[in-house]
């Protein structure tokens, strides 16, 4: 078991200057991966994937792999529905009849609301979350409490605009409604009213940034610390220095999420990558030394949830 960890942690901290990963065959159960984007996401724009070349990535390795597309800009339970609906048509096309789910962000709270409200989890065999604010992110109710009410409706015309322009779905935007749903003051009715289905796998990784190294924060995942460390990028700078707090004693967090809200049923461990990184966002288009490979990460999870390996992890042994 020891080393397969430590093989995992080799994996979790690869650099892009590795080289590509090692071609992995799909798994026995044959199980469609579904992918869920975050706030603001998008499937695909020019080319550019959300989850950048990942899917292409998973279908060269042969995985069957789903994209899906909720209104960036809606409350979770409107993104939800959507997201329960294109379950159901990833099931129809692949003739399948359950699916892994990965989740990035936001994607992995509309993912539990449907898997407990929605009845999805009579069609989901895992959710993997990764850097989702299972427990709000403080940056939510911080805007929530200087936003101006009358520049709302301005805002939503303006992500109307946006989205409708780069063909998202065409409905009305709730950007508000969007970001209470990320709140902390949301987070803890939102955990009480959404419980777990015994019939889902929960996994869970969190990002990590700011050079926080994750001693402690990270030390009670499944996998090893990685060693490597990221820098955070200037877009996330100011986030992630307010997200980390007391300077002598920092919170790790990814720039828009800590890692102690990132954790939800079995924690996997930290990625040495912010919050965008963990997509491979901003895009990754040169293999910089010493830059996490999330194409990597990807097509590893996948494999160890489709060959069922995933099933051992969290499982205390007799």
């Amino acid at each position: 078991m020891k080393a397969l960890l430590l093989v995992a942690a080799v994996v979790l901290g690869a650099c892009a200057s590795d080289g590509p990963p090692v071609a992995r065959a799909r798994g026995a159960d044959d199980i469609p991966i579904v992918l869920a984007h975050g706030l603001s996401g998008f499937r695909s724009v020019s080319g550019v994937d959300y989850f950048f070349r990942v899917p292409s990535h998973l279908r060269d390795l042969g995985f069957t792999v789903y994209v899906t597309h909720v209104p960036p800009w809606a409350s979770v339970a409107t993104r939800a529905e959507h997201l329960s609906r294109q379950i159901d048509m990833a099931l129809l096309r692949s003739k399948a009849t359950h699916v892994h789910v990965i989740a990035h962000s936001m994607g992995g709270l509309d993912s539990r609301f449907a898997i407990s409200r929605l009845g999805a989890g009579s069609r989901i065999a895992s959710l993997t979350t990764v850097g989702t604010p299972h427990r709000g992110t403080v940056l939510a109710d911080d805007y929530d409490r200087v936003a101006l009410r009358p520049i709302h409706p301005i805002q939503d015309v303006a992500a109307d605009f946006w989205i409708w322009n780069l063909g998202g779905i065409k409905i009305h935007s709730d950007t508000m409604g969007a970001v209470r749903s990320l709140s902390e003051t949301n987070a803890e009715k939102f955990n009480q009213e959404m419980l777990d289905d015994p019939r889902v796998r929960y996994y869970s990784f969190a990002g990590r940034t700011l050079a926080h190294p994750g001693t402690g924060e990270c030390d009670d995942g499944v996998l090893p610390n990685p060693a490597e460390i990221d820098y955070a990028p200037p877009e996330l700078l100011g986030s992630a220095l307010l997200l980390a707090g007391n300077p002598r004693n920092p919170a790790a967090n990814d720039g828009l999420v800590s890692v102690k809200s990132a954790k939800w049923g079995v924690f996997m461990g930290c990625l040495p990558a912010d919050h965008l990184e963990e997509v491979g966002q901003p895009v990754q288009l040169a293999s910089l030394p010493g830059r996490w490979d999330h194409k990597a990460f990807y097509a590893w999870w996948a494999q160890e949830l489709t060959s069922g390996k995933a099933r051992g992890y969290g499982v205390k042994a007799p």
